[in-house]
């Protein structure tokens, strides 16, 4: 598993922000939720847990290669996020382990180890990553990092829409940086899509949660597909989250071999 494969699973598997200065727009519809409505329901959603396990079933596909691997993953809100990739057998290739300030990597394959802070998975996605966007991904909540009262919104036949910049104009002149995207399901008021797009260099990241399931009174994410293209080629990432529980006492084993080479 390449060093870009490695990266890109690994972030995605857990798995961008702005400042803009535009005001909430209201909706108009009285048989909808008021947009601030719907933010707030999110926003409790956020909080609503401890901590977290899964097995991850999950396939990667770029233009050249396809791989499918599982995953475990683990997580200690606000702390600690953990993660063990493995191929067919159950053979371990990848674990990981990141707190809010540091990103740790070992590749078992090539005996290879990564220990730095956020940049690297910054650089593979082609946005800015923190311990908090990927905490967000498999707990279902934004990952943009919006300010109360800061967005557009609108809806369509399906979802609440909210966006940094006006929905059906997006070419807002004051506008840069990252252009952002969040649709919201009316039916159970869940996210169900989350786009961003890097506006310099027209690189994207989408995420796409096609369905959910309950555990301990809370919906979590259980089916994630990703998509990450540029002017170039597309990366893809679909997975399925398994056997998932909350709030139980984890462990989080993790040591980087002394005989492991810094990754190139």
């Amino acid at each position: 598993m390449n060093k870009r494969i490695l990266l890109f699973s690994f972030a995605l598997v857990f798995l961008i922000s702005c400042d803009p200065s535009k005001k909430l727009t209201d909706t108009g519809s009285a048989e909808l939720m008021k947009p601030n409505k719907v933010w707030k329901s999110l926003e409790e959603n956020k909080d609503n847990w401890n901590s977290y396990s899964s097995r991850i079933s999950a396939r990667y596909k770029d233009p050249y290669t396809s791989v499918s691997f599982t995953a475990k993953v683990r997580a200690q809100k606000d702390s600690a996020l953990w993660v063990s990739i493995s191929a067919a057998l159950g053979i371990e290739l990848v674990r990981a382990f990141i707190t809010p300030d540091r990103v740790q990597v070992i590749n078992k394959l090539e005996r290879s180890f990564l220990d730095s802070d956020f940049t690297a998975l910054s650089d593979q996605l082609g946005a800015p990553v923190t311990f908090e966007t990927l905490q967000s991904v498999f707990t279902g909540t934004p990952i943009f990092d919006w300010k109360k009262n800061s967005f557009y919104s609108s809806v369509d036949s399906a979802n609440y829409l909210f966006s940094n910049a006006p929905i059906n104009d997006p070419s807002d002149e004051e506008l840069t940086g990252f252009l952002e995207l969040l649709l919201v399901s009316i039916s159970d008021v869940q996210i169900s899509e989350q786009r961003i797009t890097e506006l310099s260099t027209n690189r994207s990241l989408w995420i796409q949660t096609k369905a959910y399931t309950e555990v301990n009174g809370r919906s979590w994410p259980s089916s994630i597909y990703a998509e990450a293209s540029d002017s170039t080629r597309a990366t893809t990432v679909q997975m399925r989250a398994n056997k998932v529980e909350t709030d139980i006492i984890l462990s989080f084993p993790f040591t980087i071999p002394e005989d492991y080479a810094p990754m190139r």
